[in-house]
């Protein structure tokens, strides 16, 4: 969030959602304003019993755990009496990189600002070729900043078991650009593993996944 941006809050709580995914501290102190149920979101970094305090403290109903955690670290924290808030992000394309370039503007009008590009990023879908030819997908966001999303999903699905155990009760499955027959796939997919009717490894490659929680390695 940058000075005068609170437009933005305005527009999402006119839409009366029931809840917000808060990703900068001036966005829940808006919504804690508002009354509004407020989840912390990774970019928020709660990596330790401390940030997370203090982000119930300013209201949050749930707190994403920060994507530098590994599996070893997120246990610590679990054990840590730290539980039923944390929310874990089980299936997503990482975030891999974010710019106040807007490249939609840049290559794909004649304009200069959000002024008098046309809004391409309205009309276009982008992809970017990394180094490895791998395909990843570009968003633009309201502020005309761009994020760029890993082309495969990755999924923490190998220590689910582990975490509930822990005292994990909270998974998100995040979504990008899957059609609503992948997205019930996807969820179903989900529901078996948490009832113990499908391994990891069967849901990997049923759906196929990257094998990874967080930004850290796989193993």
């Amino acid at each position: 969030m940058k000075p005068k941006e609170t437009g933005y809050f305005r527009f999402i709580n006119e839409a009366s959602p029931d809840g917000v995914l808060v990703r900068n501290l001036g966005a829940a102190l808006y919504f804690r304003e508002k009354g509004m149920p407020m989840v912390a979101d990774f970019s928020l970094n709660a990596a330790n019993p401390q940030s997370v305090l203090l982000l119930r403290e300013l209201g949050m109903r749930a707190v994403t755990v920060s994507y530098d955690l590994n599996a070893h670290q997120l246990v610590d924290l679990l054990s840590s009496g730290c539980g039923p808030e944390l929310e874990l992000t089980m299936h997503q394309h990482i975030p891999m990189f974010h710019t106040e370039h807007c490249v939609f503007c840049t290559f794909l009008s004649q304009g200069h600002n959000f002024k008098d590009c046309g809004r391409p990023c309205e009309h276009h879908r982008v992809r970017v070729m990394d180094r490895t030819y791998a395909m990843h997908y570009l968003r633009s966001d309201e502020g005309c900043r761009n994020t760029l999303f890993n082309g495969k999903a990755q999924t923490a699905a190998r220590y689910a078991s582990g975490m509930r155990r822990a005292g994990l009760s909270r998974f998100r499955l995040e979504l990008l650009e899957e059609s609503p027959e992948q997205t019930t796939r996807l969820i179903e997919s989900y529901r078996a593993l948490l009832r113990d009717k499908l391994t990891p490894d069967a849901l990997m490659e049923k759906l196929d996944l990257l094998d990874r929680i967080g930004v850290t390695e796989t193993k």
